[in-house]
């Protein structure tokens, strides 16, 4: 990873939401080694409590998990923070229009390779930093 990319994650505060251990321990371990600070959250109510603590700058969210869908934690984040955070929704599943409609950034696919998501993450915030045409 680049200084310039490392550094753009210096600052990041990520909230990564999967109901699956494995998959939450992996990105914590590679957006930790990115320079970001991660909370993790088993559960959209967890998500939820760990927002109203802290907004975080991003959350990752899996689609699938049991009691609150991500495309439910979208919709309540969008209703309590509006445009912020970024919200991306990691998923097995190509449910794009869903996605969209709830509010979120972007949908990547699982699995996902370390690289391809830091490289989103950067590119997500790029677009956000660009001023209005």
């Amino acid at each position: 990873m680049s200084h310039r990319a490392r550094a753009a994650f210096a600052d990041l505060d990520i909230l990564a939401v999967d109901d699956n251990a494995g998959m939450r321990a992996l990105l914590e371990r590679v957006l930790t080694a990115a320079g970001a600070t991660v909370r993790s959250a088993a559960s959209g109510a967890e998500a939820l409590a760990h927002m109203e603590e802290r907004v975080a700058h991003i959350v990752l969210c899996d689609q699938t998990m049991p009691s609150m869908s991500g495309i439910e934690l979208t919709r309540r984040l969008r209703a309590a923070y509006g445009a912020d955070p970024v919200i991306v929704i990691l998923s097995g599943h190509n449910d794009v229009a869903d996605a969209r409609a709830a509010g979120v950034d972007d949908l990547l696919m699982k699995p996902i390779s370390p690289r391809f998501l830091l490289e989103r993450i950067e590119a997500l915030l790029s677009a956000r930093a660009r001023p209005a045409a």
